[in-house]
């Protein structure tokens, strides 16, 4: 789950940035999740029969999250 939705991302990004600094343009559009901004209530799931997604899902959108408002910030010193 950590390397799919977190590590994979961060590779991605890694992988254009670099293109991107030379042109001086570009966009980076990362998926995050509500499940990695807030606690969700399991009860939800549970009252309509549905499978929870693990708590490693919400730490790896969280990351997504926060990596990518630190992206934002970092880029103008890598241009």
């Amino acid at each position: 789950m950590i390397q799919v939705n977190l590590v994979g991302s961060l590779y991605c990004s890694r992988a254009v940035c670099g293109h991107m600094a030379q042109r001086k343009r570009g966009h980076i559009i990362n998926i995050g999740s509500i499940a990695g901004v807030v606690g969700r209530n399991r009860d939800m799931y549970r009252s309509v029969g549905k499978m929870e997604q693990p708590v490693e899902y919400a730490a790896a959108k969280g990351g997504v999250i926060a990596y990518t408002r630190d992206l934002v910030a970092y880029w103008p010193r890598m241009a």
